[in-house]
């Protein structure tokens, strides 16, 4: 004897009640595994604009101060990618402020190293018997809690209206107050004194 089984109208409504529960539920695990996949590395993930971050040393005296347009923190851990970087840098013993600016730059996550982008514009305030200093040069790398900086781009640094030393490069150590220069091509100029060039290597 061959026994057939036929489902009522009740039973079909609760098998396509279940199956359209199931349904929901794998939309909603697969809506959850593309909420949470992770970023590729290097893609914005938050940002602030007009923005200032203060650093200060163990004694609580000011150490390096950056500002700027906007910053964006990288995903990855890649770090910050800053509009228009602003850095002021004070020398830890005391003495005038340095200033270094650029139209874009980055920062590591760490914020010790960054590099300014371009066109880098670095200037420090006559201070006693010592006159201004300028200095213009290209992708510059800045290590902000250390006070240093260094580029391989062609640079001048100045006295402005005094001298200036045109050169491949440079290496500051904003701390020491030194400037180190390669490949040097020097113009100095004293008032009521011909201007003489002196060339190293």
């Amino acid at each position: 004897m061959r026994l057939q089984a036929k489902a009522g109208p009740l039973a079909r409504g609760g098998a396509l009640l279940v199956l359209a529960a199931l349904a929901l539920w794998l939309n909603r695990e697969t809506a959850l595994q593309t909420a949470v996949k992770p970023l590729p590395d290097g893609v914005p993930v938050h940002w602030i604009a007009d923005f200032e971050i203060r650093a200060f040393d163990e004694r609580g005296a000011p150490a390096h101060y950056l500002r700027g347009a906007r910053i964006e923190e990288l995903s990855g851990g890649r770090g910050y990618r800053i509009d228009q970087p602003h850095y002021t840098l004070w020398p830890r013993d005391g003495g005038a402020p340095w200033t270094l600016q650029a139209q874009s730059g980055w920062s590591s996550a760490d914020r010790e190293q960054a590099r300014l982008d371009g066109e880098v514009d670095a200037r420090r305030p006559a201070l006693g018997d010592a006159g201004a200093l300028e200095i213009r040069s290209r992708d510059v790398w800045l290590y902000p809690a250390k006070r240093q900086a260094r580029s391989d781009a062609a640079t001048r640094i100045e006295e402005p209206e005094r001298w200036h030393s045109d050169s491949q490069g440079f290496a500051a150590d904003f701390n020491a107050e030194r400037l180190d220069q390669e490949k040097v091509r020097e113009t100095l100029s004293a008032p009521g004194q011909p201007v003489r060039a002196k060339e190293t290597s």
